[in-house]
Formats: structure tokens, C-alpha cells, sequence
């Protein structure tokens, strides 16, 4: 191509050819420059890479040992803790053998235990089995021969009559019972004498002991007992006969402080009369018994001597008026009631009447039939053959019943207070009663329940007080009275009224036990327990650190 010559052109592109050509000299001189440069660099990293692996080798060298070195020490302690283990292992297996070795033994024991005690109760029955027979050999023996009083006491009362002899009463009827009823007479029960003292507890030591205690005391040597025989329906009770009262008291007196050990002084001679039309709430409680001092204040009322009452018509049922018996302890008090022909009671009068005892069936213990008694029994007689008993059903289904009523019963001797205020014991709800109380709360609740509390009427019954009087004057300190009655806890007893006012006086209600009148789904009422264990705990009467009274 061809250019056209110019001044100034050519010129400028001589220049710029100039211009290309040193900036690629310098180009080119710059990259030579650059890689000339760029070889020791790469040679530096590449001696720093080999060093910074050999290092790195070294430091994995000592790593890889110090886990060898930690592993065996891991391993001796794993040793060691192995043969640790072995050895506790041997020791559990040992104890399991001891164990072993005396539960065996345990059982081996419990074994020989049992059969010590099945030979024990056969022995205690064949035991019993001979006594009751010599028992009834002996009271066959004692019945069937004639007791005759020794001669010389006949001919000594004969040729020395006492004095008092002329002031011995007649009965007033010609009859044996009329002269049973009218006679005084102190009886002596020498059942429970020991064996080593029978010879003084004898019918004529007895009467030598009371005759020579009577003479000392009153002066008179020639004084006798006006006759002394024994009980025809207990032969243990000695029965010494009085000609008045005044000659009984001093009887029973010498009898007292002459008495062997083991014998007993039978109480006075009571006298029933039958009282009618009776109101019932002037006897008995809520529960059906009779009321605490009721005998002393009818007998303070009526001015007679009473020494215990009886209910005779039914309990359970819901009548306003019944009967009773008054047992009074002087004849004349008894002849005054039946005169009078009324009884006095909380200002309303009752009728008197004779009281008539029924008498059940008779049946002889001997031959188990009707109609006699053993000592009238036919069959320990000499030469007599015993006759078939008459045939008679038995239901056994019935008998097993009965029979297993009377093991789940408690005896007639045992809590007659937890009994009276409940009638399901022995039963499951006393757990529910007593589960969910405090320590204090259930102790409070055994003292109410069983009657054996920190009142005044129980420590004097045990001896522990003078008086079993409650600190408020009114009456005996019992449970009844100290949660209803007592004047001392009015403002405490509310707690009760908030309850449950219409159920006051009920102590079954209030203590969770089953009054006569439950049915058969009855339930404790807790709520009512809680309120009579509270109202305990504000009066502190129950408390161990309480004490009775220096009054009382």
C-alpha cells in the first residue's frame, strides 16, 4: 500500500513505530526479569514444604508413642481393675453360700419349731383331757357322798349354847326356800387357794379362824357361828350364817383379815326387786348401757341401798318406757319398795313388783341330757345302765358356723369398752381409722377407744389416783363425760356441735364405731373421728405431759 508522503506524517509514524518497539523490548525485558526472579522462590517453598513434612512426621512419631505409652497404662489398670472384680465375685459368691447355708438351716429350725409345737398342744389336750375327767370323778365323788357335819360340833353346840343363840330369827314360812331367802349368811370362795394351803381353807378351819378373830375383837369367849356349811351348788363356797345384820358385818370382817390366800369374800346379799314403766333415758346411755352413777343417785332418791341395776326389757328397740330389776342390799329396803308400791326416778315414779327369775332348761354334763343335773344323774350312779340317748339331728353346716363365730370373737373378758362402742370388731375399719393419722392423733384415738386413757375414772380403777372424780365435781371422769358432759370444755366442744349436733352423746358416732342401730352398710365417719381427735388435742386432757390433779 503506498503513502503518500507528508511533511509531518511521516514523522509521527517513524515515532510510533519507535514507540511499539521499545515498549516491546521493555516488555519482554520486564518478563525475563520476572522469571529470572521467580526460580529461587520456588525453590525456597519447595525446601520449606520438605522441612515443614519432616517436622510434621517427627511430631506424629511422638504422638503414635505417647498413645502407646498411655495404652498400656490403660491396660495394667484394666488389669488390675479385672482382677478386683474377680475377687469381689468371689467374695458375692462366698456371702451367696453363708446365705444359703442359713436359710437352710432357718428352715431346718422353723421345721423342728412346728413340730415342737403340735407335740406341745397334743400334750396341753391329753393334759386337759385328764383333768376334766379327774375333775368330774372328783365331783361325782363329792355329790354322791353324803356330807355330814363331824359330831363333835353337834355335841359342843349342844352343851354350850352361845348367848346370841335365842336371837337366831325364824322364817316366817315353813318352807326350805322361805328359809333360804330370809337367812343371813356370809359366803367365803376357796377356788382359787393353792394346793399348799388347802388344809387351812378347810370348812372347819375357816370356821375355827372366824370364831377365835370374833372372840378376840368383841370379848365374848364363848361367842359361835350360828352354823357354817357348804355351797349344794358349789362345793368350793363355804357358807357361814348369821343371825342378824349386825352379826353378818362382824362375820365378814373376821373373814376378811383371816381369809387363806387365794380365798375370797363374796359380796353382799342382794335383794331384786322389779321396777316397771321405766323411762328409758333416765337409765341408759345412747349406747344402751347404764348410766354411770345411776345406782347412787336412785338409791339417794328413793333412800334405799342400791347395789346394782339391770335393764330387762329389749335394748335395740326404740321404746320411750321399760322394765328393770333394782338389786338393793338390805332386806328391809326391799320390803319397803314392794310396800310402797313405787320408784322414784328423776322426780317420775315407776312401779314395784316381786322379781320372779326364770330358770332355763336343765341338762346334766354327765350324760348330756335334759331335765337334771349331774349330781342327780342316774348314770354315775352305782349299778346303773345307761339308757340310748334319743336320736337328734345335728346340722354340722351350722355348727361349723357357730364355731367359727366364737374363734373370731373376742373373749367376754377383753375390751369391754372398745366393744360396747363398737360392735364390728374385731373388723377391717379400724385400719382405715387409724392410716391416715399423726403419731399423736392415733395414740389420742386409742385412749378414747379402749377406755385405758389419762382420765381420773381409769387411773383410780388401775390405782394411780385417790378419786376417779372429774375436776369439774359433777360425776366420774370417763370418756362419755369428758367429751359431752364435763362444764370444764364448753367452749372447745363446739368443734363437736359443728359436726354434728344432733349425734352428741353417741360416742360410737364420734369415735368410728357401729352402734347397735347400723345397718349392715355402715361406714366410720372420719370427719366425726377428726372432730373428736381435735377436740382432745385444744383441751391437752390426754397428752403425755399432762398429769391428774393433786385434787384428784
Amino acid at each position: 500500500m503506498y503513502w503518500p508522503p507528508s511533511p509531518t506524517g511521516g514523522g509521527i509514524v517513524k515515532r510510533k513505530l519507535l514507540d511499539g518497539t521499545a515498549k516491546e523490548i521493555n516488555k519482554s525485558g520486564r518478563y525475563a526479569t520476572r522469571a529470572t526472579r521467580k526460580e529461587p522462590v520456588e525453590k525456597d517453598r519447595t525446601r520449606v514444604s520438605r522441612d515443614e513434612s519432616v517436622n510434621s512426621s517427627d511430631v506424629e512419631l511422638a504422638t503414635i508413642e505417647k498413645v502407646w505409652e498411655l495404652l498400656a497404662e490403660y491396660r495394667s489398670e484394666f488389669q488390675g481393675l479385672k482382677e478386683t472384680l474377680k475377687e469381689q465375685n468371689q467374695i458375692i459368691r462366698d456371702q451367696q453360700e453363708i446365705i444359703r447355708k442359713q436359710k437352710d438351716e432357718a428352715e431346718k429350725q422353723e421345721k423342728t419349731n412346728r413340730e415342737l409345737s403340735l407335740h406341745w398342744e397334743d400334750i396341753t389336750q391329753q393334759m386337759r383331757d385328764q383333768l376334766k375327767h379327774v375333775q368330774q370323778q372328783l365331783e361325782a365323788t363329792i355329790v354322791g357322798s353324803a356330807v355330814t357335819p363331824p359330831s363333835t360340833f353337834a355335841e359342843v353346840a349342844r352343851s354350850s349354847p352361845s348367848p346370841q343363840r335365842n336371837t337366831l330369827r325364824s322364817p316366817s314360812s315353813g318352807s326350805p326356800a322361805a328359809a333360804t331367802a330370809n337367812e343371813f349368811f356370809c359366803m367365803i370362795d376357796t377356788s382359787r387357794v393353792e394346793e399348799q394351803d388347802r388344809g387351812r381353807a378347810q370348812i372347819g378351819s375357816i370356821r375355827q379362824a372366824v370364831e377365835n378373830e370374833v372372840r378376840t375383837k368383841e370379848g365374848q369367849t364363848t361367842w359361835r357361828c350360828a352354823a357354817v356349811v357348804r355351797n349344794s351348788r358349789n362345793t368350793e363356797q363355804v357358807k357361814i350364817i348369821c343371825r342378824d345384820e349386825i352379826e353378818l358385818q362382824r362375820v365378814k370382817e373376821a373373814a376378811q383379815k383371816t381369809a387363806v390366800t387365794g380365798a375370797r369374800v363374796m359380796r353382799d346379799q342382794l335383794y331384786p326387786v322389779k321396777v316397771d314403766n321405766v323411762n328409758r333415758t333416765a337409765i341408759l346411755d345412747g349406747q344402751g348401757d347404764i348410766l354411770q352413777g345411776a345406782a347412787e343417785a336412785l338409791g339417794a332418791e328413793n333412800n334405799v341401798s342400791i347395789g346394782k341395776i339391770t335393764w330387762l326389757s329389749n335394748k335395740e328397740t326404740s321404746k320411750a318406757y321399760g322394765s328393770m330389776v333394782v338389786y338393793v342390799t338390805k332386806k328391809n329396803d326391799a320390803k319397803k319398795l314392794l310396800d310402797g308400791k313405787y320408784f322414784d326416778l328423776a322426780g317420775e315414779s315407776a312401779c314395784t313388783n316381786p322379781f320372779e327369775p326364770r330358770k332355763g332348761l336343765m341338762q346334766c354334763f354327765n350324760c348330756q341330757e335334759m331335765g337334771h343335773k349331774a349330781f342327780k344323774c342316774k348314770a354315775t350312779q352305782a349299778g346303773a345302765v345307761a339308757e340310748e340317748p334319743s336320736c337328734r339331728a345335728r346340722s354340722t353346716t351350722l355348727r361349723l358356723a357357730l364355731a367359727q363365730q366364737q374363734r373370731d370373737q373376742l373373749p367376754e373378758n377383753v375390751g369391754k369398752h372398745s366393744k360396747r362402742i363398737d360392735r364390728a370388731l374385731p373388723g377391717r375399719h379400724t385400719r382405715t381409722l387409724y392410716d391416715g393419722l399423726t403419731r399423736k392423733e392415733a395414740d389420742i384415738l386409742v385412749q378414747l377407744r379402749t377406755g385405758m386413757s389419762r382420765l381420773n375414772g381409769y387411773l383410780h380403777a388401775i390405782g394411780a389416783t385417790d378419786s376417779g372424780l372429774c375436776e369439774c365435781g359433777q360425776a366420774q371422769e370417763t370418756v362419755d363425760h369428758f367429751l359431752f358432759r364435763c362444764t370444764k370444755w364448753i367452749v372447745q366442744r363446739d368443734i363437736l356441735f359443728e359436726c354434728a349436733r344432733a349425734k352428741i352423746g353417741n360416742l360410737s358416732f364420734f369415735l368410728g364405731g357401729k352402734a347397735a342401730s347400723d345397718g349392715d352398710k355402715w361406714k366410720p365417719d372420719m370427719q366425726a373421728v377428726r372432730a373428736a381427735i381435735k377436740f382432745a388435742i385444744e383441751t391437752e386432757r390426754l397428752d403425755r405431759k399432762q398429769q391428774p390433779s393433786e385434787d384428784n
